[in-house]
């Protein structure tokens, strides 16, 4: 399924203008909004802080995330948490190996425990853990 995107350049000049109008309020507006309209206007708004942090962050473009579906509805979560993910990956150039492993119900049914030596040492050695959903009436 195809994720919809908005895009950007449409929604910055957006967020342009509604800040240059506000700035243009009148007195019946209330004293309140317009002097927090006024103190955004020096600093950046946290979309731009938030955008600047991820190319900070992807400096190193390649990341290990352990997928951690566990049972019940968590292996649907999963499946689109990896989409979303390969998405996002894709419009700023970063790349995630995923590896998924077992814990919760699944784990008990297929080793006899909850998390797995293995698992836990999987996600020890990633960069992050993608945990969905665990338990139910059966465990």
């Amino acid at each position: 399924a195809a994720i919809a995107r908005a895009p950007r350049r449409k929604l910055a000049l957006t967020m342009a203008a509604m800040s240059a109008v506000s700035h243009r309020l009148p007195v019946s507006a209330g004293t309140s909004f317009r002097r927090v309209a006024s103190k955004n206007t020096t600093r950046r708004s946290p979309s731009c802080r938030a955008q600047r942090a991820v190319q900070v962050s992807a400096a190193a473009k390649n990341y290990k995330i352990t997928l951690l579906p566990g049972d019940g509805i968590g292996p649907e979560i999963m499946k689109v948490a990896q989409t979303v993910l390969t998405e996002v990956g894709g419009q700023f150039d970063i790349c995630f190996e995923f590896t998924e492993a077992l814990v919760g119900g699944a784990a008990i049914d297929a080793v006899g425990v909850p998390l797995p030596a293995e698992t836990l040492a999987m996600c020890k050695a990633s960069d992050a853990v993608l945990l969905a959903a665990i338990g139910g009436d059966k465990w």
